[in-house]
């Protein structure tokens, strides 16, 4: 029996015990800080906060010893985020539940702004026993908004970066390395965030024949961006191949027993870039001369539509003394016409007259006027108004306009396209008539008989007494009969001569 109960009360004990560990186990776990913020600001929380001593945007490090500083949380507050004091950077590294009694150390400060560290060997193309090695740095920490300057130390060799912003990147070299395993390392904020390892490998001087780097000639015709060399993309020499990219970048490769100098160095390839272009623009479009009527208004330079890619434009001047538009292609900065390129060009202003309408003259028997004129339509439209009217109306080209016989009338011509009427359109000429007052009633005024013609008598007409048959045989015949009576009696009527 008694050794039932003694078996019995040591399971009791290993059961409290068990009862005791899954009580005191999550205690534990609760001890250590978390990066998570606590649910609300009202569970006594805390937000640990990583502070920075020195001129703000200056020199500001991580202060040491008492470092992180615990505060109540507050909403909003997040790893990496800014914590509101005089110092400019110092942030939020994690969080604490009531009661916690670990806290982060200054390590985990600077664990959150390690940045990105790229280190990397120049190959190996010089004949001596010495080379370079490039260290890239990049701000991809977890503090957001931050600007932090890293110091590169390689070989002794100490340089920095600027004011990194967030994501920013910058690349330091560091030459004259000899042959060799070199530690790189990258600090910020008063402490190391960055430890690595470089090897710098031996250089093997190329042996042979130097071959002169060859450089081909251009051809730049007039255009953008189509300068060319004047060798084929591919090629090979007894010495020599060469490739050419679509930027126009030749590469040489010296064969076997050759090589090439490049800056003062031997190597076994050369590259050779082509030159920018000389923006030399081709000819322009010369302008034209529309030839437009009017005193003041014709020969008006019309100029050639041109893109804003073609990288020039026109300018005109019109000089009153030798009426005179020269007209001048201007290249834009950093473009040029090629030499001998016709640029200017100058035409001569001939004033050509407008068509003149014609006005009818009017009177008492023809009172309505006439208005006619013909002109181009495409070029011109001309238009007619009376003293006193508020508008103008058009004028049809080679059509009769009539008006009234008083009033005075302006013709008016103007180019066509835009409207004309109302002077909307350049007015190129002007014409103005007036008909008078007519006074037409009977007698007076303008009403003038016309002169007397000389009345020129005409000859009497005796009455006919002959036969009404004259004219036929019978009547010709009978008055033939009676001539020779009337002759017979005469001549025996006169006296005889003794």
């Amino acid at each position: 029996m008694i050794r039932n109960i003694s078996k019995r009360v040591t399971a009791g004990f290993t059961a409290v015990a068990l009862v005791i560990a899954q009580v005191i186990m999550p205690a534990q776990t609760a001890l250590a800080w978390s990066t998570t913020p606590p649910p609300n600001e009202n569970g006594g929380g805390k937000s640990f906060i990583c502070k920075m001593t020195g001129t703000p945007g200056v020199n500001e490090v991580l202060q040491t010893g008492d470092n992180p500083i615990a505060r109540d949380y507050k909403s909003g507050d997040q790893v990496g985020t800014y914590f509101n004091d005089r110092q400019g950077g110092s942030y939020v590294v994690g969080f604490g539940a009531p009661g916690d009694k670990d806290e982060p150390s200054v390590r985990d400060c600077y664990a959150i702004v390690i940045p990105s560290v790229v280190v990397t060997a120049v190959p190996c193309v010089a004949t001596h026993g010495t080379e370079a090695v490039t260290v890239k740095v990049a701000n991809d920490d977890q503090v957001t908004g931050n600007t932090v300057i890293y110091s590169v130390t390689v070989d002794g060799q100490t340089k920095t970066t600027a004011a990194l912003a967030d994501g920013a990147n910058q690349t330091l070299t560091f030459s004259g390395l000899a042959v060799g395993t070199y530690t790189v390392t990258v600090s910020a904020l008063g402490g190391t965030v960055y430890t690595g390892s470089v090897t710098v490998a031996s250089c093997t001087a190329p042996a042979g024949e130097e071959v002169p780097v060859p450089t081909p000639g251009t051809t730049d015709p007039c255009g953008l961006d189509n300068i060319h060399w004047n060798i084929a993309a591919t090629g090979e020499t007894t010495r020599y191949t060469w490739t050419t990219d679509a930027n126009g970048t030749i590469t040489y490769t010296a064969k076997s027993g050759y090589y090439f100098m490049v800056d003062g160095v031997q190597s076994q390839t050369a590259t050779v870039y082509l030159p920018n272009d000389a923006n030399v623009l081709c000819a322009p479009e010369a302008p034209a001369v529309q030839v437009f009527c009017g005193p003041e208004n014709n020969d008006i330079a019309v100029l050639p539509e041109v893109d804003s890619d073609a990288h020039y434009h026109y300018v005109t001047d019109y000089n009153d003394a030798t009426n005179t538009i020269t007209v001048e292609a201007v290249a834009d900065d950093g473009y040029s016409f090629a030499e001998g390129t016709q640029t200017i060009w100058r035409f001569v202003d001939t004033h050509t007259a407008c068509s003149a309408p014609t006005f009818s003259p009017v009177d008492c028997k023809t009172p309505t006027g006439v208005v006619t004129v013909t002109y181009d339509t495409e070029l011109y439209t001309y238009t007619i108004s009376s003293t006193g009217s508020t508008g103008e109306v058009a004028l049809e080209s080679g059509v009769a306009h009539n008006v009234a016989p008083t009033g005075t009338y302006t013709v008016r011509a103007y180019l066509a396209g835009a409207d004309g009427i109302d002077g909307a359109s350049p007015l190129l000429d002007s014409w103005t008539h007036t008909y008078p007052a007519l006074n037409c009633e009977p007698g007076r005024g303008n009403v003038t008989p016309p002169p007397a013609t000389p009345v020129t008598p005409l000859p009497v007409e005796l009455p006919h007494t002959g036969p009404t048959d004259a004219g036929s045989a019978k009547s010709l015949f009978l008055a033939l009969i009676a001539a020779l009576v009337t002759y017979g009696g005469v001549y025996f009527a006169q006296p005889r001569r003794s």
